[in-house]
């Protein structure tokens, strides 16, 4: 969720003062705004230290003057907190020219389990937030099992292992002799059946094409998202004030509005059937004669020019079938049963037709 931190007047948002304990005195819940000094011992007030209040001890900003400038510059020579319009620092007077921005407390939600009321330990999170990054550095080795780089390294080799046993398989061949048994051609047209379906659904869910509509009005129910109030946000504005905004959730709504529900029939193609036409490499390539019966149509053709092997030697009485690419029509006429050919397979027994050579 963004927030809007941005320059505004008084009425724009009620602004609150954000609380601060000394650490050198102990005085607590001093303000934010009107107490830039611990009234106590005199110390300037760090603005990581501020907190949010409770209910109770939340004090509005009563100065008429005020008006919200940006966060705090911290100055470079003392470390005093100044005003974002400050040019020169209010208790030293250096130049804040190059001057850090002040530390901002996360937004939190009022009410939350981080809405403590009390300031928070610092010391605690500056370390906790160096542990956190020294164990980012070192890649959270610490945490990290003894066995498991071994057992990273040890699925690597595996799969490499896999990898490279798969393409010395694929890659490794030997040489067959293989002799031809049948050359063939086959052609198939298929034929589909126009079937009138119905159905019935709302407007926009009626298919393209559709006919014999029928629609009548019928209340059609909506999911819509809205959004409530389901919280307040406390945010740090960062010069020792903060504003509490409203937190908004996002919720489904029904909502019912008056639509059109329609009955329709439609058209649709369903295989039915395949008409063949075959022969040999003597015989001229055509297509079947076509027959189409009532509302039948033809949904596409294949055509397939097919060499059948039979393996010699180690491979005798296996059968393998070569589908010669459509373009290669004049390579598979010169095809005959008792050819010999040889051609390569590789170790996963897979023929490598591009290798074929005629032996006699």
């Amino acid at each position: 969720m963004a927030f809007d931190l941005s320059p505004r007047s008084p009425s724009a948002d009620r602004a609150y003062q954000m609380l601060w304990d000394c650490r050198f005195c102990g005085t607590k819940k001093l303000l934010g705004v009107e107490h830039r000094h611990c009234p106590n011992c005199g110390a300037a007030q760090d603005p990581q230290w501020r907190y949010f209040p409770s209910d109770e001890d939340k004090k509005e900003v009563a100065d008429p003057d005020y008006v919200y400038a940006g966060v705090d510059r911290i100055c470079p020579f003392c470390g005093q907190p100044n005003s974002r319009n400050a040019n020169f620092c209010k208790e030293c007077g250096g130049d804040l020219s190059g001057a850090q921005d002040a530390a901002v407390r996360a937004a939190i939600e009022k009410g939350s389990a981080a809405d403590t009321g009390v300031a928070a330990d610092v010391v605690l999170e500056k370390h906790q937030a160096e542990m956190a990054r020294i164990q980012g550095k070192t890649g959270q080795s610490a945490a990290m099992p003894k066995w498991l780089p071994i057992a990273l390294i040890l699925t690597l080799v595996v799969c490499v292992g896999l990898v490279a046993a798969f393409l010395f398989l694929r890659n490794s061949t030997y040489d067959v002799q293989v002799q031809v048994s049948d050359v063939s051609w086959e052609r198939v047209v298929a034929i589909g059946q126009v079937t009138t379906l119905t159905g019935s659904g709302w407007r926009d869910s009626v298919p393209p094409g559709a006919y014999n509509q029928s629609c009548s009005p019928r209340q059609r129910e909506y999911q819509v998202p809205e959004q409530y109030e389901c919280g307040t946000t406390r945010i740090d504005r960062g010069d020792g004030t903060f504003i509490e905004q409203p937190r908004y959730c996002t919720r489904m709504r029904t909502e019912s509005r008056t639509d059109s529900w329609c009955s329709y029939s439609y058209d649709q193609i369903m295989h039915v059937r395949d008409a063949r036409a075959g022969g040999g490499p003597d015989q001229p390539l055509q297509w079947p004669n076509l027959s189409l019966g009532f509302r039948e149509t033809e949904m596409n053709r294949e055509q397939k020019l097919i060499v059948r092997f039979t393996g010699l030697g180690d491979k005798a009485n296996q059968t393998y079938e070569y589908v010669v690419p459509n373009e290669e029509e004049s390579t598979w006429r010169q095809f005959r049963p008792g050819q010999t050919y040889s051609v390569k397979f590789n170790r996963l027994e897979q023929a490598q037709w591009d290798s074929l050579s005629l032996t006699n």
